[in-house]
């Protein structure tokens, strides 16, 4: 069932609607601090796991207390995101032809 999204609660009332219709374990996951009609606060820890489905792909997604990290399998590696999975990169390793010097003759 989708709802408001409230950000901030003060005095005990739900203020700042976030526009459009959401779901809790959205709202809650993201930048609400509160959700629906009377408003109920979100809580403290959220399972970004459950809620985000695919938040690592190619890996999985491990919870903690407030977050989340995304771990790879063996021979997969995180890229710049820290979310996706992607082949080692293994170009540094590559000897191009034009890199190997010639036989030293004296």
């Amino acid at each position: 069932m989708k709802g408001t999204c409230w950000l901030n609660i003060q005095d005990g009332r739900c203020e700042v609607n976030i526009n459009g219709a959401t779901l809790k374990s959205e709202c809650c996951a993201t930048l609400g601090a509160a959700w629906g009609s009377p408003c109920e606060r979100c809580e403290i820890d959220v399972n970004e796991c459950e809620v985000f489905p695919g938040v690592c792909p190619n890996g999985r997604c491990v919870n903690s207390a407030g977050s989340f990290r995304c771990e790879c399998p063996e021979g997969l590696t995180l890229d710049g995101t820290a979310r996706t999975c992607v082949g080692k990169d293994t170009s540094s390793t590559r000897i191009l032809p034009s890199q190997v010097l010639p036989p030293h003759r004296n």
